[in-house]
C-alpha cells in the first residue's frame, strides 16, 4: 500500500522490530573477564559463537581505534582495512541518519553530540525491546565469521542487549550480546560465526527497554559510538543462489476457458528459447493430446530474458493438463474448464470479511484465523481531548489502520462489479462462501460494502467533513488485532478522504436502496452533507502525517478529481442539476484521471456515463472517446509485452494494482466500442488475469492459496502469527524501486519485473491491501460474465 515511500519503509521498519520480549527470554551468563563485563546469550538452535564461546570481552575504550581484541584468542586482529557493513557507525556525520528509532512502550530522544549518539530516555518501557536503536541495509552470510563491535556508555548502571536479530518472524538473534553499561565509555567486541542461512536483511539493534531490572531505571542517558561489523573470513562461506529456479514455461495456474485464447509463455535467461515446439500433456493419461511449433524467441527487457508465446487457442477438450518442451522442461499443471474463475472469485471477497475490524470473526467463517473483536476502544481526535468511538470497516493491508481514502475506492470497484456483472457477484451464501450476513435475502457482495459504509459514516465530522484515517500513532508488531491496543486516534478532516466518502456513499445509495431505503437516505444525506462541506471549503485541505503519527498517510494534494467524482455520483443518485454543473465545472480544471485511490477522475467519468439522467450529448461522446483512446494506448503497450500486459519497462510500488487497474479501465472503455472491438478488449483483459494468476516473469500465481505456486510469507500480521497465509489475497508485485530493506539487498541488479520477493519482510513486494483485491473482483466479475 504506497502511502509515501518514507512512510511505507518505516511500516515495514517498524513491524519488523519485534523480538522476543525480556520475560521470555533464555540466556547463558558466562563468567566476567574484566571490567565492563558482559554476559553472552545465544540460542543454540540460532548460532554459535565463535571459539570456545565464552570469552567475549567489554573493555574501556583506548586509542588503539584500528584494534579489536578477542579475549579467546588472545590476539589483536586489524580491521583498518576491512570495511564496515554498518553505515555512519561512527556519527561523523553529524546525524543518525540511517539508525532509528523503535518505542514499543517506552519513550526517549535521541541527538548526536560531538560525534556520538545520545539517548535520553525518559520511560525504558515494560519489555526489552521498549526502546530500540537499530541499523538496517546490510546482509549477512552462511558460514562466514564476523567481529561486532560498539563502544557504549550510560550515566547510570544497567544492562544493554546488542544483536544482530532476523528482521522477522520470530526476530530471533543471530548473535546476542548483554553488556554491563557503566559511565564509563567502553568498546564491546564480539565474534560469531553465521551459522544459518544468508540473510540478506538482517537487523543490527540494541534494545534498550526492559532488561533484568525489577523497577523502572529513571530517567538516564546511553551515549553510543563506532558501531561496527566487519567480514573476519569468508572462508567458510556457504554458497547460495538469490535467483529462484523459476520455471521456463509458463502458464496461469488456474488454467483457461475452452473457447478462450490460451497462451503459453516458453522463457530462457541465458539465450534464445532453444525449443522449437511445445506438447499438451495429459495429467491423467500421460498421452500428448496437442503440439504446435513455436517461433523464434525476442528480447524481453522488463524480464531480462528471451520468450515467446505458444499458442494452443484451438486445443479445448477440458482437462487437467501441463506443457512440455525440449529445452525448457515443463509448466505446473493447470486446467481447461468452464466457469473457469467461478472458485475463486467468492475468495477474493472473503479477504475483505477477514480484514473486518470491530466484529468477532469466528471459527465458523474465519476458521484458524478466528479472533475476537479488535480495536473497540475509544479513540482520541487528534489535537484534541474529545473521545469518540468509531468502530467497523476493513483493515487497509498488513496493518490495522482504517483510512477513508482507500476504503472508499474499495467500494466504488465493488459496486462497478455489482451494477455491471450483477449475475456474477450476486450470491447470497454459497457451499463455499459464507459470512455471518448470508442467507439475508441481500446479495453478499452489499453486506460487505455495508459494513464498510457503517464505518464510514462514523468518520463524519459534525460539518459534513470527513476524517482521514483511524489508527494507533505506531504500526504494531506482528500481534493479533486484538492485541493492538494502543491508543487510538482519529485524524483531521482532508478534502480527499470527504470527496471520496460523498462519492462511494452516493454510489452506494443507488444500488442498495431496493434492499433497505433507510439506510440508503442515510448514507445519501451523509454524500449531500460532505459535498456541501466541500462547496464550504472550495480550497483543498492536505492531510500530513504529524511527527508523532508514524502509520499510512495516503497524502494527496490534489482534490479536484476527488470533487469531480463526487459530483458525478451525486448527480447520478439525485438527478439534480447542480451536481451536474459542478461536475462540468470541475472537469474544465483537467482533474487527474485515474482508478486509483490518488488519482480518481475516471470514476467520475464512468459514473456521469452511467448516469440515466439528462446528459450533454457531445461531453458524453467526448468522454467516451478519451476512455477508448486511453484503453487503446494499453492495448498497444499489450500488443508488445512479453507477457501481454500493458505495463512498459518500469515496475512501482503495488505493480499489480497497476495491472488491475489497467485492465479495468480497457474493461469500462470496451462497453462503448463496436461488438469486435470489445470482443478484442476483454481478450486482453483476460490476459492481464493470466499475468496475476501465474503466467508472468517470477512463475508464481500472485494470490495467497491459489494455484499450485503462490505467497507463503505475505505482509500481513494475521497470517504471520497463524502461520499460514489468509487465502485470496493479492499482493503487491515486482518493485523494480527495491522499496524495502530486503529486496534492496535481495534482488539489486535484478530485472524490473523480478524485483518481487515473498518474504514477510518485503512490505514493498508482498503487502496485501483491500484495494488490490477490489479491482481483481471486477476483472474476474468481467470474465464471469463474459
Amino acid at each position: 500500500m504506497k502511502k509515501t515511500t518514507a512512510l511505507l519503509c518505516i511500516v515495514g521498519l517498524l513491524a519488523a522490530a519485534l523480538p522476543v520480549g525480556c520475560a521470555k527470554k533464555e540466556h547463558i551468563e558466562l563468567e566476567s573477564v574484566s571490567e565492563g563485563s558482559v554476559s553472552q546469550e545465544t540460542n543454540a538452535n540460532i548460532t554459535s559463537l565463535e571459539g570456545a564461546e565464552s570469552d567475549i570481552t567489554g573493555q574501556e575504550s583506548t586509542d588503539s581505534e584500528n584494534s579489536i581484541f578477542l579475549e579467546s584468542s588472545g590476539q589483536n586482529v586489524n580491521v583498518a582495512s576491512s570495511q564496515n557493513l554498518i553505515s555512519n557507525g561512527d556519527f561523523e556525520t553529524g546525524s543518525m541518519d540511517p539508525w532509528a528509532t523503535f518505542m514499543q512502550d517506552g519513550q526517549a530522544t535521541t541527538a548526536v553530540k560531538n560525534n556520538q549518539l545520545v539517548l535520553s530516555i525518559s520511560n525504558e518501557g515494560k519489555v526489552e525491546h521498549g526502546v530500540q536503536l537499530y541499523h538496517d541495509g546490510f546482509s549477512l552470510d552462511s558460514g562466514c565469521e564476523y567481529l561486532m563491535e560498539c563502544k557504549i556508555s550510560s550515566n547510570v548502571p544497567r544492562k544493554v542487549h546488542f544483536r544482530i536479530q532476523l528482521n522477522s518472524g520470530d526476530y530471533h538473534p543471530y548473535v546476542i550480546q548483554t553488556i554491563d553499561v557503566t559511565n564509563k565509555m567502553q568498546t564491546v567486541t564480539v565474534p560469531f560465526t553465521m551459522k544459518e542461512d544468508s540473510d540478506p536483511a538482517p537487523r543490527l539493534c540494541f534494545n534498550l527497554g526492559c532488561i533484568d531490572q525489577t523497577a523502572p531505571i529513571g530517567s538516564h542517558e546511553i551515549t553510543i559510538d563506532d558501531v561496527a561489523l566487519y567480514l573476519k573470513s569468508d572462508k567458510g562461506k556457504v554458497s547460495s543462489d538469490s535467483n529462484q529456479d523459476l520455471k521456463h514455461v509458463i502458464v496461469d495456474q488456474i488454467g483457461y476457458e475452452p473457447d478462450s485464447k490460451k497462451l503459453v509463455v516458453v522463457r530462457n535467461e541465458s539465450a534464445k528459447v532453444i525449443s522449437k515446439e511445445f506438447k499438451i500433456i495429459d495429467t491423467k493419461t500421460k498421452k500428448e493430446v496437442f503440439s504446435a511449433l513455436l517461433k523464434d524467441s525476442v528480447m524481453n527487457q522488463s524480464a531480462g530474458e528471451y520468450s515467446v508465446c505458444g499458442d494452443f487457442t484451438q486445443f479445448k477438450t477440458p482437462g487437467s493438463y501441463l506443457i512440455q518442451t525440449s529445452g525448457e522442461g515443463e509448466s505446473v499443471p493447470f486446467e481447461i474448464k468452464k466457469n473457469l474463475y467461478s472458485d475463486t472469485l467468492p475468495q477474493i471477497l472473503k479477504m475483505l470479511y477477514m480484514q473486518r475490524c470491530g466484529c468477532e470473526l469466528s471459527k465458523d467463517y474465519a476458521g484458524s484465523f478466528s479472533h475476537p473483536a479488535c480495536h473497540m476502544q475509544k479513540a482520541r481526535i487528534y489535537g484534541t481531548g474529545q473521545e469518540v468511538t468509531i468502530t467497523g470497516g476493513w483493515h487497509d493491508a498488513g496493518d490495522y489502520g482504517r483510512y477513508v481514502v482507500p476504503g472508499a475506492m474499495t467500494m466504488a470497484d465493488l459496486l462497478l462489479a455489482y451494477e455491471k456483472y450483477p449475475s456474477a457477484v450476486s450470491f447470497d451464501g454459497t457451499k463455499d462462501f459464507r459470512i455471518p450476513q448470508s442467507g439475508n435475502g441481500i446479495p453478499d457482495i452489499l453486506d460487505e460494502i455495508r459494513y464498510e459504509a457503517e464505518f464510514l459514516l462514523r468518520m463524519q465530522a459534525a460539518d459534513g467533513g470527513v476524517y482521514h484515517k483511524i489508527t494507533c500513532a505506531n504500526f504494531p508488531g506482528d500481534v493479533m488485532p486484538e492485541a493492538e491496543t494502543d491508543q487510538l486516534v482519529v485524524m483531521p478532516v482532508s478534502s480527499c478522504a470527504t470527496g471520496d466518502f460523498a462519492a462511494a456513499m452516493a454510489k452506494f445509495s443507488i444500488s442498495y436502496r431496493q434492499y433497505d431505503k433507510q439506510f440508503a437516505d442515510q448514507c445519501l444525506h451523509a454524500a449531500k452533507k460532505a459535498y456541501a462541506f466541500l462547496e464550504a471549503n472550495p480550497s483543498v485541505i492536505s492531510y500530513k502525517n504529524p511527527s508523532d503519527i508514524a502509520t499510512g498517510e495516503y497524502p494527496d494534494e490534489t482534490d479536484i478529481d476527488e470533487r469531480l467524482w463526487a459530483a458525478a455520483e451525486l448527480y447520478r443518485a439525485t438527478s439534480d442539476t447542480h451536481y451536474l454543473d459542478e461536475f462540468k465545472s470541475h472537469l474544465k480544471k483537467n482533474p487527474p484521471m485515474g482508478l486509483g485511490w490518488q488519482d480518481m477522475g475516471t470514476f467520475g467519468v464512468i459514473a456521469y456515463l452511467d448516469t440515466k439522467a439528462k446528459t450533454d450529448p457531445r461531453l458524453t461522446k467526448q468522454l467516451k472517446d478519451d476512455l477508448i483512446n486511453q484503453s487503446h494506448q494499453l492495448i498497444e503497450t499489450s500488443n508488445r509485452n512479453g507477457y501481454l500486459i500493458s505495463m512498459n519497462d518500469s515496475y512501482g510500488w503495488g505493480s499489480n494494482l497497476t495491472v488491475s487497474n489497467q485492465a479495468m479501465l480497457i474493461s469500462l472503455a470496451s462497453a462503448y466500442e463496436k461488438k469486435d472491438a470489445a470482443i478484442k478488449a476483454q481478450s486482453v483483459v483476460t490476459d492481464h488475469l493470466h499475468y496475476l494468476f501465474g503466467r508472468n516473469p517470477m512463475a508464481i500465481c500472485y494470490v495467497t492459496g491459489m494455484g499450485t505456486t503462490s505467497p507463503k510469507k505475505p505482509h500481513h500480521r494475521v497470517s504471520t502469527v497463524v502461520g499460514v497465509p489468509v487465502p485470496g489475497m493479492l499482493v503487491g508485485g515486482p518493485n523494480s524501486n527495491l522499496e524495502d530493506p530486503y529486496v534492496a539487498s535481495a534482488l539489486a541488479g535484478k530485472a524490473p519485473a523480478k524485483c518481487y520477493a515473498d518474504h514477510v519482510q518485503s512490505y514493498s513486494t508482498n503487502e496485501v491491501a483491500i484495494y488490490w483485491n477490489s479491482p481483481l473482483l471486477y476483472l474476474l466479475a468481467a470474465e464471469q460474465a463474459e
